[in-house]
């Protein structure tokens, strides 16, 4: 039972230090995500738990679905619900309200001659490793009353210079003639001891070798540790090298590259769609950066005078 006494307002100054730290200064995937929340704001565990229930409870926060989801990869899609305009806003409201997988939530204006104007909701979606896609989405048509819906799972996810997903070791602001990186974003299940060996690796400037790494895992024998580094190569999350008669790992991806593939589920990029799909994409993507901050849309804006101005410079 939550106490009633507890403040639940977002002003008030140990609830706002906790909301302070945002998802993105939660660094990669956290054994105990409330931990290092506590840790960046100063407070202790326990009233961090207290807190975050207790403004979960009062609709002061509509959930913390990012920072448990963000111990384990989950599949995700960008879908597109048909649904009566009279049902619009009740369903906006079961999503918003009752559904934990649900991640923004748009209502498109738009006329009934535009590409895909019948589908005026709009969703990102997640699921844990282990459940359906499909059937959730069936359970949520149900739920709201949609005639029918449209998936768009992620394909890939460009790492450019610019925005979220940056390249290693550039700036913000800089510029690189190399081409952009596409990284797959298929989802990889590991275990408890390949997320910890992998935190290891990561904490680590360069490549280790299973000496290397048995100091940090007293408890585990040499041979299960060389197994585990052998069986996340083969998932293709580590690089590995031969040097002497050792092989030496290294997580093929940092941590931030690894953070923006998960972080790709939701910008359902639809290569394959045709024109008229991406209009309605495009949309969606361009609402949503603005409901983020309204100065990524400036910066979108610039990108895209600046590409234009290219294109011009390249025409005869």
């Amino acid at each position: 039972m939550i106490d009633t006494t507890i403040p639940v307002e977002i002003t008030d100054p140990v609830n706002a230090a906790i909301l302070a730290v945002s998802e993105d200064r939660v660094a990669g995937f956290q054994r105990d995500p409330f931990a290092e929340i506590a840790r960046l704001s100063s407070i202790d565990v326990a009233t961090v738990h207290e807190r975050l229930r207790a403004m979960l409870a009062a609709g002061t926060i509509r959930r913390i679905r990012q920072t448990l989801m963000a111990t384990n990869l989950a599949p995700g899609a960008l879908v597109a619900w048909r649904i009566s305009n009279d049902r619009l806003d009740a369903a906006f409201d079961f999503l918003w309200k009752q559904d934990p997988f649900s991640g923004h939530i748009v209502i498109r204006s738009t006329d009934a001659e535009t590409p895909g104007s019948a589908y005026r909701l709009w969703t990102t979606l997640k699921v844990p490793q282990g459940f359906s896609m499909k059937k959730h989405c069936d359970f949520l048509a149900a739920r709201i009353g949609a005639e029918g819906y449209r998936v768009m799972p992620a394909k890939r996810l460009f790492a450019l210079g610019v925005g979220h997903v940056r390249r290693r070791g550039m700036e913000p602001g800089s510029k690189t003639e190399e081409l952009g990186q596409v990284i797959d974003t298929n989802v990889v299940e590991l275990s408890d001891l390949e997320w910890r060996v992998l935190e290891a690796l990561w904490a680590r400037s360069g490549a280790a070798s299973v000496r290397d790494l048995q100091p940090a895992f007293p408890e585990i024998a040499y041979t299960t540790l060389m197994t585990t580094l052998d069986r996340l190569h083969r998932k293709n999350v580590l690089v590995r090298t031969k040097q002497g008669r050792a092989f030496f790992y290294q997580p093929k991806l940092s941590r931030p590259e690894f953070d923006s593939a998960r972080a790709a589920d939701a910008l359902r990029i639809a290569l394959s769609a045709d024109g008229s799909q991406l209009t309605p994409l495009l949309s969606f993507f361009v609402q949503a950066v603005g409901d983020k901050d309204d100065d990524l849309l400036d910066e979108l804006e610039g990108l895209v005078r600046a590409r234009r101005a290219e294109i011009d410079t390249k025409r005869p």
